[in-house]
């Protein structure tokens, strides 16, 4: 197969393994080390995929030609949320180490997310059905995680 072929093909399936890794992260409770443990891992996944990308895009489709990569950043705005996406992972996985202990890297993450999500809507040319039913199920995920989180509209149990 010609690289020319390969290469949507590898943005596609590393693009979807970041957001799958998060949304898995998100959806497993952390009631025990183990799966915290195991969310972590899902997190550094999410990371290593979004370096992945972050290669296809820099090696594979631009051979490092950074002012076409500078062209490319001025003409096509999706590029943008995909920029901050990957900052905010980056940042949760510097974090995931213990080097920022008092950021509250569970927001980054849906951060990532959501700027993820816009990054993939923004190269659509048409959003079809099951992609906009994918985006309104994560965005109503992060959604209730948020309220969860600020325990708005939730009763919370009595001790």
């Amino acid at each position: 197969m010609p690289l020319e072929l390969l290469i949507p093909k590898l943005y596609l399936w590393s693009g979807w393994a970041i957001i799958v890794c998060i949304c898995s992260s998100l959806i497993l409770p952390h009631q025990n080390s183990h799966k915290i443990a195991f969310k972590k891992i899902l997190g550094i996944f999410a990371f290593v995929f979004s370096l992945v990308h972050l290669g296809i895009f820099l090696v594979l489709d631009f051979g490092f030609d950074f002012g076409f990569i500078y062209l490319e950043l001025a003409q096509k705005r999706y590029l943008h949320f995909g920029i901050l996406s990957f900052v905010c992972l980056f940042v949760c996985a510097v974090g995931s180490f213990g080097l920022f202990f008092r950021l509250r890297l569970f927001y980054l993450v849906l951060l990532a997310l959501i700027f993820g999500l816009a990054h993939i809507l923004l190269i659509q040319k048409v959003i079809r059905l099951w992609l906009f039913l994918l985006s309104l199920m994560i965005v109503i995920s992060v959604s209730y995680k948020l309220l969860k989180a600020k325990n708005i509209g939730f009763k919370t149990k009595k001790q």
